[in-house]
């Protein structure tokens, strides 16, 4: 078992959820249903696969919780596509989450 706090990774994606959560509560009111909370899910998943893997029992099975880890950063990718394409986030928000979820 490792600590998750000493990942890079994890420090990263943990930033990542702040800076979508303080992303979205800039939403429109009339936006803030599921892309919102859909978002918010997505990073969360990030970060939270990522702590989840660390208490595996193998490399495997810490592999297989990065992969999903992964998985939830396409996701997120495509949620921050949306956002932006129907003009719920700035261009100046948009870019460096999109980057750093890359």
């Amino acid at each position: 078992m490792q600590n998750f706090r000493s990942l890079l990774v994890w420090r990263r994606s943990h930033d990542l959820v702040l800076g979508i959560r303080r992303a979205v509560r800039r939403f429109p009111r009339s936006e803030r249903g599921s892309l919102k909370s859909q978002m918010v899910n997505s990073a969360e998943s990030i970060a939270f696969n990522v702590v989840e893997g660390c208490g595996a029992r193998s490399s495997k099975e810490f592999a297989r919780f990065l992969d999903v880890s992964i998985k939830s950063t396409c996701e997120l990718e495509g949620q921050l596509q949306l956002a932006i394409d129907a003009g719920l986030m700035q261009r100046h928000v948009w870019s460096p989450l999109s980057d750093e979820t890359e």
